[in-house]
Parts: structure tokens; C-alpha cells; sequence
């Protein structure tokens, strides 16, 4: 009984975070850079940016390091692009070195993985581009780490009474291989996913104990950045709606949901109106998506076809695809 009694009393709402980042440095240590899927392109956003003071246009030419993600929307690149100036990266060019022999697109085969040739992995070099390129995946496991705290608030939100709920349900993310990789390497997906989790947070305890005008100016802030930081955190803006809906429905609180809804508007526009604005001056649509599909091409295929494909690489990358040249 005492032995349950202290373990439903241990500090699980900093402690699983903890032994995640603790983690989360081996995976730092153990993974090169550029060994996640489409790194070499994030990176290559965020050189752009700095090497030009300018956000990078979506072109049919080929041969910018940024790719296809030049469609991306900027926040995680604005973000990770000063702490990139801050180091010397003029050895950007000598370190880049591609691997001509890398084998894409095949997780089950045996062979060459690295998809550059490195100087020396271990011990991890600290200096020049590669320092800065440790620091930006430093600050990225740091945005993971609130995801497994917003994770463990969640739970505790929807269940108050069970630790071992919350424990379990943080647990399934923190501790999975794969999100420990993504988590450590350099993309967006790091931050929409904490900005996305922490918006779902807010909006549990908001579906509990009704409107509040702090609380839903934080949501706004969440919403705004999750969509800022990438395409499909925009799902949280209706999802918060569904919610505010409920929320209204059920509090008949009219005043706590104008306010969010002023609140979720005002901040949406002042932080992403710009970003949409820029995308209708330069591809005349909202998201730049088609103009993306127009450069990179769109895949013809049946749709029977397409989910048992796409079922197959969920599956094989749920658990652990560590490595670049299998995606």
C-alpha cells in the first residue's frame, strides 16, 4: 500500500521530460547530422535564409539545398537561422559532402545508409557548421520536451485521478525510438508538434472548466504558431473552434467565447497574415501547396493503391526508420 501511495507521489510531470532529454542527448551523440528524413532541405532553409536575409521562393529549379520545403511555412527557419549566424559555418561546403553510393527508398535492404561522408562522427566535432547545426538540435529536443510535458498535462486533464493513465499515455510518446530521432534532428515537425500539443492541453482544460480570456489568448498564440510553423498545424483551428463550440454549449458562457474567437482571429492575422499575403503575391494561393506539386510533381496512382502504400511506410516508420536513405 505505501509502495503504490509513493509511487502515484513521484514528480512524473518533470521527470518523465527529464530522462526523455536525458535520451535524447544519446540519440544527439549517436545520429550524424543529416541522417533524419529531409534535413539536408531544412538546413538548407535555414542556410538560405541566413546566407540571404530572405526567406527562399519556391522555383522548378532543382538545384537549391533547400528543396521542397522552400513551401514551408518560416517560424521553426526564422527561429534556428540567428542561432545558425552565431558560429563560424564558411566550412559549410567542405563538411557537406554527399554520398553518391547512399541507397534511397529501401528500409528493408542492407547497405550504404549515410547520406553524406563524414570527417569525423565521433567524438561528435564541435566546431564550425557542425556546432551550430549541434545547437540547433540541442534547442529542437528542447520544443520535444514540451511536447511530453503538454503530453502528461493532457492526461492528468482528462483523467485527474489516475497517474498511471498519464504515465502510460506520456510514456507511449516519449519512450517511442522513432520520436526520440525526429525529436533530435532538425525540422519543423519538432515544433508544430509541441505547439500542437500544448494548443490540445489548453483546450482540455478549457472543454473542464469553461472559458477564460488568458487561456484563450494563449490558445491563439498556439494556434498561430503551430500554423506558422508548418501546414498541417492549422488542424488545430478547428479543433479549438469544435471545442469553443462545446465549451459554449455547455457553460452558456457567450462573453469567454466572442473573446476567443476575437482573441484566435487578431492573433492569427498579425502572426501568419503576412506569410499568407506573401504567398498570394508570389504563387497567388494561400499556401503555395499547388505550386509545390507543380515543381515537384504529383504522384498518379489509385487511391487503393496509394493507402496500402502508404499504410506499409507507417508501419515500417512508427516504430524506428533511423536513418535518411530508407525514406
Amino acid at each position: 500500500m505505501r509502495v503504490a501511495r509513493s509511487w502515484k507521489q513521484l514528480p512524473f510531470h518533470w521527470l518523465i521530460p527529464f530522462v526523455f532529454f536525458c535520451i535524447g542527448l544519446l540519440y544527439i551523440y549517436a545520429a550524424p547530422h543529416f541522417e533524419a528524413s529531409d534535413n539536408e532541405f531544412h538546413v538548407g532553409v535555414i542556410k538560405w535564409i541566413f546566407d540571404t536575409g530572405e526567406l527562399p521562393v519556391q522555383t522548378d529549379e532543382h538545384d537549391y539545398l533547400y528543396g521542397h520545403e522552400a513551401n514551408q511555412p518560416p517560424l521553426y527557419y526564422l527561429t534556428m537561422a540567428p542561432i545558425y549566424s552565431a558560429f563560424d559555418t564558411t566550412d559549410f561546403s567542405d563538411y557537406f559532402l554527399r554520398n553518391p553510393l547512399v541507397l534511397f527508398g529501401h528500409p528493408k535492404r542492407l547497405g550504404n545508409r549515410n547520406f553524406i561522408f563524414y570527417r569525423q562522427p565521433y567524438p561528435p566535432d564541435l566546431a564550425g557548421v557542425s556546432l551550430a547545426l549541434y545547437v540547433i538540435r540541442l534547442l529542437t529536443l528542447g520544443m520535444a520536451v514540451a511536447t511530453v510535458a503538454a503530453v502528461y498535462q493532457s492526461a492528468r486533464t482528462i483523467m485527474p485521478g489516475h497517474v498511471g493513465f498519464a504515465v502510460l499515455a506520456t510514456s507511449l510518446v516519449a519512450f517511442n525510438p522513432m520520436f526520440l530521432f525526429i525529436s533530435t534532428s532538425i525540422t519543423n515537425d519538432v515544433m508544430v508538434t509541441a505547439l500542437s500539443t500544448l494548443a490540445a492541453w489548453q483546450m482540455l482544460v478549457m472543454l473542464r472548466h469553461g472559458f477564460d480570456s488568458r487561456r484563450s489568448l494563449f490558445l491563439a498564440i498556439l494556434i498561430a504558431g503551430a500554423a506558422l510553423a508548418k501546414l498541417n498545424g492549422l488542424v488545430t483551428l478547428p479543433v479549438v473552434g469544435l471545442a469553443g463550440l462545446w465549451t459554449l454549449f455547455r457553460t452558456r458562457d457567450r462573453r469567454g467565447f466572442i473573446i476567443l474567437g476575437i482573441a484566435v482571429s487578431v492573433v492569427f492575422l498579425a502572426a501568419a497574415g503576412w506569410w499568407i499575403a506573401r504567398n498570394l503575391s508570389l504563387y497567388g494561393e494561400l499556401f503555395g501547396t499547388k505550386s509545390m506539386l507543380d515543381y515537384y510533381g504529383r504522384r498518379s496512382i489509385a487511391l487503393s493503391r496509394m493507402l496500402t502504400e502508404e499504410f506499409q511506410s507507417l508501419r515500417i516508420s512508427y516504430w524506428g526508420l533511423l536513418s535518411s536513405s530508407a525514406s
